[in-house]
């Protein structure tokens, strides 16, 4: 055995803990996904739950079981650029967090 110990293998989680953490290299942008981005400007509803941000914002506030219940829409309200555990939510595209970024009522 080495002064170094034993060599670790990485589990899964750190390594897409890594691969976030360096902006997801070689992932495509995809211009023809929007789907995040109509979400945020409310023209889609979220899948499964159907419902539309506004009326999340509006209706789903202090419903913690509710909340709980429907856990699909997390990754609308908070999308990252890899599939996550609901598997009708799209990855998120660069086209599409500028675009969430730059628009004053997706900031509301």
């Amino acid at each position: 055995m080495s002064r170094q110990g034993p060599k670790l293998k990485r589990s899964r989680s750190q390594l897409d803990v890594e691969r976030y953490r360096r902006g997801y290299p070689g992932q495509k942008d995809d211009l023809n996904l929007t789907e995040n981005k109509d979400f945020y400007f409310n023209e889609v509803p979220c899948k499964p739950d159907g419902n539309f941000i506004d009326k999340i914002h509006n209706e789903w506030f202090g419903k913690y079981k509710m909340l709980e219940y429907h856990h699909g829409y997390i990754q609308w309200l908070f999308p990252i650029r890899e599939k996550g555990m609901n598997w009708l939510s799209q990855p998120l595209q660069l086209h599409e967090a500028r675009a969430i970024c730059a628009d004053a009522k997706a900031h509301e």
